[in-house]
């Protein structure tokens, strides 16, 4: 009994490993199509057949071959044949599929042997052979018989008036074979309308002027309906000019002048037969698959529809349409389409109306404060020249407790350079030029508070005293310091150029401007610091409206001689630079920056002022598109 269950699973093994190889293993599959590739269903053809081996798991190579049956006499259609079985047989195929009884039928009468030795899948057979199925047990697939009454009955129904029947035909053989399956039809169909009538015409038998005057001309078609049991290229050429509706039972006639054709969708045809395969690579045999008949249904062309005035509403569910222009066959997605683009384009006109009119706004209001700010510049200016005419020290602050504006005459009395103005210790905290004691404490800080707070004004008590934070005269090692080193415009702007510098050298530059002269020359009456040891270098730089600068060092050489060092470049790329400093590292005395200014990529300022050494940085003026940004490490960055 182990035995026996042992034995069991044993062969359940070996059948899921051989289906896992089958669903791995990659076929070569050959596919021949009776026709051309320039039939209007040869790409659903192929595509249907793709679809299908991918539905069921499997990897394909399928190579496709047209036999052109409509064009060759049946003995080249061997040979053509026999040269699609030498090439399959170098390709070693596994399987051949094929459509139309063409291929089938040209395939086992070219005599190679390949169709013998592997199996064979047929889809799209009109009429099948029977004894052919039978006495090849590797062959398979799915026949789709014509059936003349339907496609004579639907005919009536769509033309009532058209009682006179033409069946065109050639000398093929199956096309006999389709014209002995119409007229056993049309005994039946007669017996029932005895008021029709039928004429036969052979394209190969009787000249063509007689068939295109039977169904091309108005005068002679009107009352004719036109039955083609197989398609020709003959056909292709009449169909196109026909004035009589032409019914066929191959959709290859579509689009070449066939208003409807009685046969199976090429696609789905082609996806059953892939699926039929599949199952016999997987190791079902073709003898227990069969062959099975496919359901059939009218497939119209909307422009015969068209040119017959026929409604495709009166086709209803007999029939599909093909070739339908994408107005009619997505009609109802363009009726919803174009009110959508027309509100999406009224929504768009709206947006652009109030982007222009927020623009139009804004630009108002720049233009208002440009007018605005002018006029408080004026205001200001006014507002110096009055204190600055005061004989009496004047400082104000603003709410903040920030300096505001102080007059020569306070400078002067806080023994300060005045001839540069008071808007040097603009923004400096309160406290910072003077301070005000009282009983050993700094008041100034509470009085201004308390007027910020009241604003009334508040006495300074009696007995306080001011004290200044800068004394006339600072001695450093016995020197002498000069207020200049310290106090001075670092940065000018002479129209569209910019100059900036680390000392009063500023002023020099932009006075030579404003009389014509170069740069150079104010540099060459400026000299280093005499700070010695260190003899700290006057670094200068000028930034012109085109985008070239110059850059400038005059510093410390031996016998206290000064070198005066010039860089004229003719511009950068954006986000680069030039970097030049004073000294290139720490020693004593501190070495001076030696050789040209280095190229660097310039960081944001806030990047460079974080990098920049706590214990030393003092101040950094940023200009970055016009827009100024100041660090200071005293006023808390």
């Amino acid at each position: 009994m182990k035995q026996r269950y042992f034995c069991v699973f044993v062969v359940l093994f070996i059948a899921v490993l051989c289906q896992a190889a089958a669903s791995e293993r990659t076929y070569n599959v050959l596919f021949i199509q009776s026709y051309t590739s320039q039939t209007p269903w040869h790409r659903d053809l192929n595509q249907g057949l793709v679809k299908g081996f991918k539905d069921n798991g499997l990897k394909v190579n399928i190579t496709t071959e047209y036999l052109d049956a409509d064009f060759w006499a049946f003995r080249s259609e061997k040979v053509i044949m026999r040269r699609f079985c030498e090439r399959a047989r170098d390709r070693e195929t596994d399987l051949i599929v094929t459509s139309s009884d063409e291929a089938f039928y040209t395939l086992f009468a070219c005599g190679d042997s390949l169709p013998l030795q592997i199996p064979v899948v047929f889809f799209g057979i009109k009429y099948p052979d029977e004894k052919l199925f039978a006495a090849h047990p590797n062959v398979c697939g799915y026949t789709v018989n014509p059936d003349f009454d339907i496609i004579l009955r639907e005919a009536q129904r769509l033309f009532p008036k058209r009682k006179e029947v033409i069946c065109v035909i050639d000398n093929s053989f199956l096309s006999n074979k389709g014209l002995e399956d119409f007229q056993e039809e049309w005994e039946v169909f007669q017996k029932d309308n005895p008021d029709y009538d039928m004429k036969i015409y052979n394209t190969q038998n009787q000249t063509t002027s007689h068939i295109i005057s039977a169904i091309c001309y108005p005068r002679n078609s009107y009352g004719r309906v036109v039955i083609a049991p197989k398609w020709s290229p003959f056909l292709s050429f009449v169909g196109k000019n026909s004035k009589a509706p032409v019914f066929a039972t191959q959709n290859v006639g579509l689009t070449n002048g066939v208003f409807g054709a009685y046969d199976c969708d090429a696609y789905t045809s082609a996806m059953q037969a892939a699926q039929r395969a599949s199952s016999v690579l997987k190791g079902t045999s073709p003898k227990d698959v069969g062959v099975t008949e496919i359901p059939q249904g009218f497939i119209y062309d909307y422009k015969q529809l068209e040119f017959f005035h026929v409604n495709p509403d009166k086709i209803g569910s007999k029939g599909t349409v093909v070739n339908e222009p994408y107005w009619e066959k997505y009609k109802l997605l363009f009726i919803l389409l174009y009110p959508s683009i027309l509100a999406l384009l009224i929504a768009s006109i709206v947006w652009l109306m109030r982007v222009n009119r927020r623009e139009a706004k804004r630009r108002v209001q720049a233009q208002t404060r440009l007018l605005v700010q002018n006029k408080m510049v004026e205001q200001r200016n006014e507002f110096e020249n009055v204190f600055h005419s005061i004989r009496d020290g004047v400082i104000t602050y603003d709410t903040d407790l920030h300096i505001h504006f102080t007059n020569r005459s306070l400078l002067q009395m806080l023994h300060l350079p005045f001839d540069i103005g008071g808007r040097v210790y603009e923004g400096m905290m309160a406290g910072s030029i003077f301070k005000i004691y009282h009983n050993g404490q700094d008041i100034l800080h509470k009085m201004l508070k308390e007027v910020a707070k009241t604003g009334k004004s508040v006495m300074i008590p009696q007995g306080a005293f001011m004290k200044e934070v800068q004394e006339k005269d600072l001695t450093v090692d016995g020197a002498m310091t000069d207020p200049k080193g310290i106090l001075y415009n670092p940065v000018r702007r002479i129209g569209e150029a910019w100059v900036v510098s680390n000392g009063d050298q500023t002023d020099a530059i932009r006075d030579c401007f404003a009389v014509g002269r170069p740069w150079e020359e104010a540099l060459r009456a400026s000299t280093f610091k005499q700070d010695a040891p260190d003899f700290t270098p006057r670094i200068s730089a000028i930034v012109n409206p085109d985008g070239s600068f110059e850059m400038s060092i005059l510093k410390h050489a031996d016998g206290d001689r000064c070198t005066r060092e010039f860089f004229a470049y003719e511009g950068v790329d954006e986000g680069c630079g030039y970097f030049i400093s004073t000294y290139q590292g720490d020693g004593n005395p501190l070495p001076t920056f030696a050789g040209e200014p280095i190229p660097v990529t310039l960081p944001t300022p806030d990047a460079l002022w974080a990098a920049l050494n706590d214990d030393n940085k003092v101040s950094l003026y940023a200009n970055v598109g016009g827009e100024v940004t100041l660090y200071n490490k005293n006023l808390g960055d």
